[in-house]
């Protein structure tokens, strides 16, 4: 997962993340351990959760933020 947002982290294939808080509309909080980063994330980007849905043109594209705005 590439950030797009400031409050947002980046999430690797093989990186270990805490997970904080869930939020109802497909986010959450956490620490990227990997990395040492802690912000806001896609839970599909997660092993165990949905995959993300892809757009017309074959991009992932991820439930748009509601309540994990702060």
């Amino acid at each position: 997962f590439t950030p797009e947002q400031r409050d947002e982290i980046e999430l690797r294939v093989g990186d270990k993340v805490q997970l904080q808080h869930q939020y109802d509309d497909g986010w959450a909080k956490g620490v990227n351990l990997s990395i040492g980063a802690t912000g806001l994330f896609p839970l599909d980007c997660l092993a165990g959760f949905d995959a993300p849905q892809e757009d017309e043109k074959g991009n992932k594209k991820h439930n748009n933020r509601v309540s994990s705005i702060y």
